[in-house]
């Protein structure tokens, strides 16, 4: 109890530690800038459900498989499969081709062509319904070609945004930059008391830290820290994402666990990262500069798929890694706790590795052995 109550103190009483946790939470949560750059996208990956099957189908499909800017993954007739297609990020776009489709244009009963693309990521967004918009206005040039008439436009496209229906920046950016700000400022503060104890110890300074058990010490730092990030959680997640519109549709149930495994992790991970700063200095230098870099490996801002394998590899390593994007799907896809379960696992995993790292690092940095 009094390693407790010492580490309570020692954080409380910490002036750069509590203005980086309660200053750093607050004012990145209303003044965070937008450092986004505008770029363009490669060959996007659709799939295409054809409900029609008629020779008028396959010519729109052949038309779609010959534009430079999409891939056709596959051609299904069964909606569960395209699915799990989008679910998988195996593709990023739906292209549904109506029932009665040849039937409909040669009664020139214009069909509506669903086009179903995920709006978390803008660019792709735009790149798939550009794309699909060149297409059916090349397929219209074609049937009315061979209707012989001009006056229509037998073709509709409706453009339906997957995942940010507001098609703005507030659902396709601030949502996980949020639970990102947490993650930082949580590590960001845990290094620096982490990194004033083994300061302090080089220093000759031979308090409680130096003769106490570590795992005790370990353990106290991150109940401290999982309970004050509790508390901002809810501010967050009930205050701010209300205040600024963002959409959420996980059962509270399925949150809180999910996010009580999030702050247990990211605690873990910054009391390690305490552990190995010999200077306090060091920890608000390293998290920001790594900040930016990090958030573009994380899987929201540009798909996972396109960055190295070794470096998706090592970036899981980070509990916001699966922190975020598990309460992505759940808070802003809808996704049940089943789909998430793997993210969940890694963060229990994470706690438990950093927990260990931590301790041994403690030993080390007091020479226990």
């Amino acid at each position: 109890m009094s390693i407790f109550i010492s580490e309570l103190k020692g954080i409380f009483t910490s002036v750069s530690a509590m203005l980086i946790i309660f200053g750093g939470s607050l004012f990145y949560l209303f003044l965070y800038p937008t450092p986004y750059y505008n770029d363009t996208v490669a060959t996007q990956k659709i799939v295409i459900l054809d409900n029609d099957n008629t020779q008028s189908s396959r010519d729109f499909i052949f038309l779609i498989k010959s534009s430079p800017y999409l891939e056709v993954v596959s051609v299904l007739d069964n909606p569960n499969e395209a699915q799990q297609f989008i679910e998988s990020h195996r593709a990023y776009g739906i292209v549904i081709v109506p029932q009665d489709f040849e039937k409909h244009l040669y009664q020139r009963i214009p069909p509506v062509v669903p086009i179903m693309a995920n709006a978390s990521y803008l660019l792709i967004y735009g790149a798939i319904a550009n794309a699909m918009s060149d297409v059916i206005a090349e397929f219209n040039a074609q049937i009315n070609f061979a209707l012989q008439t001009h006056e229509y436009s037998l073709l509709e496209p409706e453009l339906i945004p997957l995942f940010n229906p507001s098609m703005g920046y507030i659902n396709y950016t601030l949502a996980p930059i949020l639970i990102f700000i947490l993650h930082q400022t949580l590590v960001a503060g845990a290094g620096i008391i982490g990194g004033t104890q083994n300061q302090q110890f080089s220093q000759g300074v031979r308090n409680y830290y130096a003769t106490a058990n570590p795992l005790l010490l370990v353990l106290s730092k991150i109940f401290i820290f999982f309970c004050i990030y509790v508390v901002l959680f809810a501010f967050y997640f009930g205050f701010a994402y209300e205040f600024y519109g963002v959409h959420v549709n996980a059962h509270i149930m399925d949150f809180w666990l999910f996010s009580i495994a999030f702050i247990f992790a990211t605690s873990a991970f910054g009391v390690c990262f305490g552990t190995l700063l010999p200077k306090r200095a060091l920890s608000t230098q390293i998290v920001m500069l790594a900040s930016m870099p990090i958030v573009f490996l994380l899987g929201f801002m540009w798909p996972k798929e396109q960055i190295a394998t070794w470096i998706n590899d090592i970036i899981t390593f980070l509990p916001a890694y699966s922190g975020i994007n598990g309460l992505l799907r759940l808070n802003q896809m809808g996704a049940s706790f089943g789909d998430v379960r793997e993210y969940f696992l890694s963060l229990l995993f994470l706690g438990v590795f950093y927990i260990f790292i931590s301790v041994v690092m403690i030993y080390k940095k007091t020479n226990r052995w």
